[in-house]
């Protein structure tokens, strides 16, 4: 008897959750979307970096994210040569 006046309860409280993750990822995405927009806008971002962007924003973020990490790399290794500098940043 319990269980059959819980099933509702249940279901709805699941409804709900799934809801609630459902508008997480919608907000999130709304957010990131924000900061974007608002670096593209930036006057004082480079062309170099806005047209890296538009680039990322049509790949896999994953690859993108690796593929932009290991730049800073590559770029911060590329900084210490030059300024001669045996620490890290």
């Amino acid at each position: 008897m319990l269980v059959v006046v819980l099933e509702p309860i249940v279901r709805l409280a699941c409804f709900g959750l799934a809801l609630l993750v459902v508008l997480t990822i919608i907000l999130v995405m709304a957010l990131c979307a924000i900061a974007m927009a608002n670096r593209m806008a930036d006057r004082s971002a480079s062309e170099w970096l806005k047209m890296a962007l538009r680039g990322a924003l049509n790949r896999d973020p994953v690859d993108a994210l690796n593929d932009a990490l290991a730049l800073a790399g590559i770029l911060e290794n590329r900084l210490r040569v030059e300024l001669d500098l045996d620490d890290p940043l």
